[in-house]
């Protein structure tokens, strides 16, 4: 609560601010490539950092009815809408359906309910069970076979198991144990010292560039080696690590990022809720409290959430 905002007169301060309806409609003409497709639909919208627009969109149907949207991932689908979305995700009916996992984890959640509702299209185009959770022992074998690339490498860790959807093959090859045995798996939490060398040397290509940062680490199933890497520091400081999203970086360093996010200057910094979303919210911290690098570059605020400077 500002008791006394006076004190803070001399500091740059934000707000929040509506978009115009000019800049709304701008954004509906970009999303829609000058009205040459419809809007996206409106789970699209919510995932994807358009939440204003889709609430603004709900007080403007005339903008919808005037350039259409889709609803094919909208949750809103009507039977025949479904069925069209079966045909484009079976490709015509040459491939089965997308597993349960699947569907959920890629928005179709309301097809998903409507197939639940309706088997005989299940069981008229079939239906991916490899990842469904619900496996034979020969789809197990099937997937792991996937996975192996029919045994040329490893099965991958645990945690890319869980972590990429696969946590019923997880639990089948602990009861299993002579699977992983004539395999063998990628031993991602307990490797040792030679095997996490042997890690960092692929990831930086054999020294020519630097450990990927942590974020990036511990995101794409390298957590055990972020471990191992905070108790040798002096592999980090052989190596260098990527700290430009680390969130620990210097001025220098936050202005390269946006030279390397604005192509040098060509085009604006990228919005509020495109930085946050994307790991950058160290970097959007610091251009509030240096907003003359924003005055210098511009910045995209039309995914911003519309804030200005008072």
């Amino acid at each position: 609560m500002q008791l006394r905002p006076e004190l803070f007169a001399h500091i740059p301060q934000e707000r929040r601010a509506t978009k115009s309806p000019e800049e709304q409609l701008q954004l509906v003409m970009q999303l829609t490539e000058n009205g040459k497709k419809p809007i996206p639909g409106v789970g699209w919208l919510k995932g994807n950092g358009y939440s204003g627009l889709n609430s603004w969109l709900s007080k403007h149907p005339e903008v919808v009815e005037k350039y259409g949207q889709d609803r094919l991932r909208a949750g809103w689908q009507t039977p025949e809408e479904q069925l069209q979305l079966v045909m484009q995700l079976t490709e015509n009916g040459k491939k089965p359906i997308p597993s349960v996992g699947w569907l959920q984890g890629n928005g179709y959640s309301g097809l998903n309910t409507w197939l639940y509702k309706h088997p005989k299209v299940v069981e008229k185009y079939g239906r991916d069970r490899l990842r469904a959770g619900r496996r034979t022992s020969e789809e197990q074998l099937q997937l792991v076979m996937q996975l192996t690339e029919n045994g040329k490498k490893p099965i991958p860790g645990v945690g890319w198991l869980i972590g990429n959807g696969y946590s019923g093959l997880n639990a089948w090859l602990r009861k299993h144990p002579e699977v992983v045995e004539k395999y063998g798996q990628d031993r991602a939490g307990g490797r040792t010292s030679e095997e996490q060398l042997q890690l960092v040397m692929q990831l930086t290509e054999n020294g020519k560039k630097p450990i990927p940062h942590r974020q990036w680490l511990c995101g794409n199933g390298y957590t055990g080696l972020d471990s191992w890497l905070r108790k040798h520091p002096e592999v980090v400081e052989k190596y260098g690590q990527d700290r430009l999203r680390a969130g620990r970086r210097t001025s220098e360093e936050q202005l390269q990022l946006v030279m390397q996010l604005t192509e040098n200057g060509k085009k604006p910094i990228p919005g509020v809720g495109w930085l946050i979303g994307n790991g950058y919210s160290a970097l959007d911290a610091w251009l509030r409290k240096h907003p003359e690098v924003v005055e210098k570059y511009g910045q995209n605020r039309l995914r911003a959430g519309g804030r200005v400077a008072v």
